[in-house]
């Protein structure tokens, strides 16, 4: 494998200037239209190099914005690739990438070639949250609350997608599909310049997953959530077998995973490097934001819990657990998306855009994994309608 360009002299084809990043994260976030603006389905059909190619089939201005895009977030790991631990990890990681998830990077050099990109600075781009915290360097940004439960009609699983609100104009509903995989097409949801479920999908069997953001201190030599996750949908049935999967696997650490299935199955995964903690059931409800919860994972929280956003985090917990638990067998699509569209004051709000907050809400998703598609709310779920988008 390739030394990442980063880690050489040189050779550098984006702007990684950290002036550039800080002027950039000192504007407040963008306020997202109570009308949402109009949801882009993007096709990906074919091999994993083709589906990555594809994303970049959009107008030259939304490819400059995922270039911009890039190179801010790749900025993030600058200090950290100055350091030789730093460049150390990040080599391993690609290495691990190219002999463990070929399909991963393959996909991540269609969308580099697409976009006129250097595929080594995608991947720092999409590593730079752990690289950072491997070196002690957390970066408090992204929010999401996740929950996940069983009514009479089956599963749902929903999720706040909670990021800078700069992210919008690249959010897509990708509807892909590879004649390799095992479960057929997939739905996921993400940005232009990303892995195409980096944030939550479906697959034609009727496993949903989501995934929160967590600052964690348990990171080692192992594959991201983002390829995981696609990973899963691409080659898993169900939760159980999901599970499995996610067993035998070498994770790099960071975040919680939560799963639904079209049998009626619901799991938490919380990831670590060196453990894992998961939690099935068949009945209830399950709810994650930006915190591990279990004993084995808690010590290696990396935000502490009387920071900003460590409140933050446990108070849309604790609102989103009591909201959930008023919720009955019967409830419909419109009460669950209540929860999700819930503000404060004096709690946290569900749906996040008051200042200041490096992080607002921009899409509620909604699984139904009986039906094998979701409803989507491009924008606030608080003030927009939703779309289906199926794959039956």
């Amino acid at each position: 494998m390739p030394v990442p360009s980063a880690l050489r002299q040189g050779g550098r084809q984006l702007s990684h200037d950290p002036a550039d990043l800080a002027r950039h994260l000192a504007r407040p976030c963008r306020r997202l239209p109570l009308g949402g603006q109009s949801m882009i389905e993007v096709s990906l059909v074919g091999d994993a190099h083709s589906r990555g190619l594809q994303q970049a089939d959009c107008p030259p201005r939304v490819r400059g914005l995922v270039r911009r895009w890039i190179g801010l977030r790749r900025a993030r790991a600058a200090s950290v690739l100055r350091t030789r631990a730093g460049r150390r990890m990040a080599t391993a990681l690609w290495d691990h990438l190219g002999r463990h998830h070929a399909d991963a990077l393959a996909e991540i050099e269609g969308m580099a070639e697409g976009f006129g990109l250097v595929a080594e600075d995608l991947f720092l781009a999409m590593h730079a949250v752990a690289l950072r915290e491997s070196a002690a360097r957390p970066w408090a940004e992204d929010g999401c609350t996740t929950v996940g439960l069983r009514l009479r009609s089956g599963t749902v699983l929903g999720k706040n997608r909670d990021v800078p609100g700069d992210v919008l104009p690249l959010q897509r509903v990708f509807r892909q599909h590879d004649p390799n995989w095992r479960c057929g097409p997939i739905l996921g949801i993400s940005s232009l310049g990303s892995a195409p479920c980096a944030s939550s999908g479906i697959n034609r069997a009727g496993l949903a997953l989501a995934d929160t953001q967590v600052a964690t201190r348990d990171h080692g030599l192992g594959v991201s959530r983002y390829i995981l996750m696609q990973e899963l949908l691409a080659h898993c049935a169900d939760v159980d077998q999901a599970l499995m999967r996610i067993r035998r696997t070498a994770h790099l650490g960071g975040g919680t995973l939560v799963l639904a299935d079209a049998g009626g199955t619901l799991a938490t995964v919380e990831l670590g490097h060196g453990r894992q903690a998961i939690e099935r059931r068949r009945a209830g409800i399950v709810v994650r934001t930006n915190h591990h919860l279990s004993p084995g994972l808690r010590g290696a929280n990396a935000e502490p819990a009387s920071s900003a956003a460590g409140r933050n985090s446990r108070g849309r917990l604790d609102v989103a657990r009591r909201l959930a638990a008023t919720l009955t067998p019967d409830s419909t699509r419109s009460d669950i998306a209540a929860l999700f569209a819930r503000h404060g004051p004096p709690e946290p709000d569900l749906c996040r855009h008051r200042k200041p907050s490096p992080a607002e809400t921009i899409s509620l998703a909604l699984f139904a994994p009986q039906d094998r598609g979701l409803w989507f709310w491009n924008g606030r779920p608080c003030g927009v309608s939703p779309t289906w988008h199926g794959l039956d």
